[in-house]
C-alpha cells in the first residue's frame, strides 16, 4: 500500500530539517507516538499508539535511517513494528524530503507500507488508512509548528549523530502522554474522521 501525504510549516527549510532529524526532540510531537530506547546502531525502539475506526492498535518496533542526504534534504527511514496484542505484523518504508515553499516549508512523505496478520484486513480500507494517517501529521505539523516557534529550542548540527553512543540506552526524552491524554487524541481523531467522512458523503451527493 503506497501512502502519500505532507504537511507545511512557515520555517525556513534547514531550521526544519535540522529539528526533524532531532527523533528524541520531535517524538513526543507525533500524536501516540513513545520512544522507548536508543540501539549503538542508530536505531530507536519506540510505541505507536493509533485508532482506525473504532480499533485500536498498538505497535511496538524500530525505526533507523537507511539513507539521508542534508544537502538534498531528502531521507529514507524504515519502520518494524509488532501489534502488542498479537494482531499481525506492520512494516513500513517512509521516503520524506524537505521543499521551499511560500515562506516556509513543505514537507513530503511518501510511505510504502505492507500489513500481515489479522491487521492486514485493514488495508482494504485505503481511504481509512490515509484520512487517518494525514490526521495524525495535521496534528504534528501544529506540534512541529509551536516546537520551532519556541525561543529556547537550539537544535545543534550534529545532534543526530548516532555513532557515539557506546551501548543501547533508554532515551531521557519527554515523558509520553497520559492515559487522560491519549483517550482526548482518540477522541479527536475520531470526531475528525467523521467531519471527513461526512464532508466526503455531501460531495458525492452534490
Amino acid at each position: 500500500m503506497k501512502i502519500n501525504n505532507s504537511f507545511w510549516v512557515s520555517r525556513p527549510p534547514e531550521q526544519t530539517w535540522r529539528v526533524l532529524n532531532d527523533i528524541e526532540l520531535i517524538a513526543p510531537s507525533l500524536p501516540g507516538a513513545e520512544l522507548l530506547e536508543f540501539r549503538p546502531d542508530g536505531s530507536y525502539v519506540g510505541r505507536v499508539n493509533i485508532s482506525l475506526g473504532p480499533i485500536a492498535l498498538s505497535f511496538k518496533g524500530s525505526v533507523a535511517y537507511e539513507a539521508r542526504d542534508d544537502m538534498a534534504m531528502t531521507a529514507t527511514v524504515k519502520a518494524d513494528g509488532n501489534e502488542e496484542r498479537a494482531r499481525g505484523v506492520a512494516r513500513a518504508v517512509v521516503n520524506f524530503a524537505a521543499h521551499p515553499e511560500k515562506d516556509g516549508t513543505r514537507v513530503a512523505i511518501d510511505t510504502e507500507l505492507k500489513l500481515a496478520g489479522s491487521i492486514a484486513q485493514y488495508a482494504r480500507g485505503v481511504s481509512l488508512i490515509e484520512t487517518t494517517a494525514q490526521i495524525l501529521i495535521d496534528d504534528f505539523a501544529e506540534n512541529l509548528e509551536a516546537l520551532l516557534g519556541e525561543d529556547k529550542l537550539q537544535p545543534q548540527p550534529n545532534s543526530t549523530s548516532f555513532s557515539s553512543e557506546p551501548a543501547a540506552q533508554p532515551v531521557d526524552a519527554k515523558a509520553p502522554p497520559s492515559t487522560h491524554t491519549r483517550k482526548i487524541l482518540g477522541f479527536r481523531l475520531l470526531w475528525r474522521l467523521l467531519v471527513r467522512w461526512f464532508s466526503l458523503r455531501r460531495a458525492g451527493r452534490s
